[in-house]
């Protein structure tokens, strides 16, 4: 923050005009009172005054600061209409810093600022270490400091003060797909595409990766902020050029108020990154301003992802294994592992519920560790007990199949260590994450499949069900969604669609695996259009590993409600 104190309102206008540029805050006072008090609340990082006010004078306003803060070394500038020598000499003997004269040049001011703040005088950071190095905006430090004096001001002035925090919707896959100084590009270019949309009394920052923060003062209107987010959400909407390629690029935002929703920087900007997060939850792209509920949300998330991160050091989670059935010769072909989470209380929490949140906190890829190593392992078992043609099928979830190296990696340390038949393995992935970049979905399943895997369309028909995914992927299996099989043979729409898939796979030579499959008329249904493989109740639900050893070692057969059941050796 930097203090401006002189009794014209001209010579302040004139200060903050020279200044905008520095990132900092300055907040203007006539009376010089009125500085000292602001002063109380926080010592300044630089006070530039007159000499001559009424009241206090420049020379007594230098004292009291003086005395308010004795173990700071304040920067200190005075302003003077006349070039005394008299009042040039006190000022620098009562250790004033730097002495200019009206009318101010205003670019002269800004670099003796500028210099003074780089000595940090006052043991400060400077405010070259004070800026993000790559976009020039404000770090988190500064943006805390100015958010601050905001607050002062509000609260002298009756107004709110807004947060908006903001990030780039799947910012990491560019990075990883175009490079490290493209993302670069894209960030610098989206600091300048939000300062556009700012007025002058606004702030943006980079809280650190492709977060960002906008501090909006002053407001008398709420919807004021609501308006300026807009127009950063259409503005980053428009296509980025990097390296040579218009890139389009979501971003995610929420909105909160001081003092409605917060009245310390932590907690407003706590309750900015749930609504932000909440944003992410409804589909991305968009913004959500804070509101109660949001943060009753929160607070149940931060201790599910607490009981999480300790469920992962205590390995609380289990494996079920729903068998995967030849509809033609009513053989157990295989399994699909199912990850199962039971607290230390015996609770159970659904994956449907978990697995996003390991995904938002990055905690997904010890999960995916986890499930890849345990299901391998009891494959290998099961092979080794006489039933080698048993294969598995694993979920990897979106965020981790995007790091396509680091996937390999695993999935090689995996079959190493275990000794697994890589052709025994199926990976599962979803319409939904590879569509968020299909080239390097492309690439990433190229390099799996060079160790011998294969892979699994899962829930196909629920996202896009684009056929250049189909083309382009190195593709053994598609997965027919539960929403299609529940309908059929009595919905004819349902029919129509299940009877396109499979002339489509079929001409693809894609095998289907129907999901869902409850009674004998779908299954019935489903054979009959050459449906190859069918996953249910009907057959089986999701067993525990030993429910599955004891039949394997009783002679490999499954009682169900569609019959005998023979496991495939």
């Amino acid at each position: 923050m930097i203090l401006a104190v002189d009794d014209e309102p001209v010579f302040l206008l004139l200060i903050q005009e020279a200044l905008k540029d520095l990132g900092l805050v300055v907040e203007t006072f006539q009376d010089a009172e009125e500085a000292l008090d602001r002063a109380a609340e926080e010592a300044p990082e630089l006070v530039i005054s007159d000499v001559r006010m009424p009241k206090l004078d420049g020379f007594q306003f230098q004292e009291a600061l003086q005395k308010l803060h004795p173990a700071v070394q304040v920067p200190f500038i005075f302003l003077s209409s006349e070039a005394d020598t008299v009042d040039l000499v006190r000022g620098l003997d009562a250790g004033a810093d730097d002495y200019l004269i009206k009318p101010i040049a205003p670019k002269l001011l800004e670099a003796k600022v500028r210099a003074l703040l780089r000595r940090g005088l006052n043991g400060a950071s400077s405010l070259t270490a004070g800026l993000d190095p790559l976009t020039q905006l404000p770090g988190r430090p500064l943006v805390l400091k100015q958010l601050d004096g905001f607050f002062s001001r509000a609260r002298r002035k009756g107004n709110s003060v807004g947060v908006l925090l903001m990030d780039l919707d799947n910012f990491r896959r560019i990075n990883d797909s175009l490079g490290h100084a493209s993302g670069d590009l894209l960030l610098q270019e989206t600091a300048q595409r939000i300062a556009r949309c700012l007025r002058e009394e606004d702030v943006v920052g980079r809280l650190g990766g492709d977060e960002f923060v906008v501090l909006l003062p002053d407001l008398k209107d709420r919807r004021f902020a609501e308006t300026i987010t807009q127009c950063i959400h259409d503005s980053l909407r428009k296509p980025f050029l990097l390296d040579g390629k218009d890139v389009v690029v979501g971003v995610s935002s929420g909105i909160a108020f001081f003092p409605d929703d917060g009245e310390t920087s932590d907690i407003l900007l706590k309750n900015a990154d749930g609504a932000m997060y909440r944003a992410k939850e409804l589909g991305k792209n968009r913004y959500q301003v804070f509101d109660q509920a949001i943060s009753e949300d929160a607070e149940r998330t931060f201790v599910l992802v607490s009981e999480l991160q300790n469920a992962i050091a205590r390995s609380e989670f289990q494996l079920a294994f729903q068998p995967k059935i030849d509809l033609k010769t009513n053989t157990i072909q295989g399994f699909e592992a199912l990850i199962r989470w039971r607290r230390a209380d015996h609770s159970m929490v659904p994956p449907d519920l978990f697995i996003p949140l390991a995904e938002k906190h990055g905690l997904i890829e010890s999960i995916d560790r986890w499930v890849l190593f345990t299901a391998c392992r009891q494959l290998r078992v099961w092979h080794e007990s006489g039933f080698p043609g048993l294969a598995i099928s694993v979920n990897i979830s979106a965020e981790h199949f995007c790091h396509g190296a680091e996937l390999r990696d695993l999935v090689d340390e995996v079959l190493t260590a275990t000794g697994l038949d890589p052709k025994k393995l199926l990976l599962e992935i979803t319409e939904t994450a590879l569509l968020d970049d299909l080239d390097e979905a492309v690439k990433t399943a190229q390099r799996i499949r060079e160790l011998g895997l294969r892979f699994s369309m899962d829930d196909f028909g629920t996202g896009y069900s684009s056929l250049s995914l189909l083309k382009n992927l190195p593709l053994a299996e598609l997965k027919l969604d539960k929403v299609f099989v529940d309908d059929v043979p009595h919905n004819h729409q349902a029919v129509s669609i299940t009877w396109a898939t499979l002339s489509m796979a079929q001409s693809l030579n894609l095998k289907v695996v129907a999901e869902g499959i409850e009674n004998p008329d779908q299954a019935d249904f489903l054979r009959s259009h050459h449906c190859e493989m069918g996953q249910g109740y009907l057959f089986s639900r999701p067993l525990p590993a030993e429910k599955i050893s004891k039949l394997l070692e009783e002679g490999g057969n499954l009682e169900s409600a569609a019959g005998l059941l023979h496991f495939v050796r």
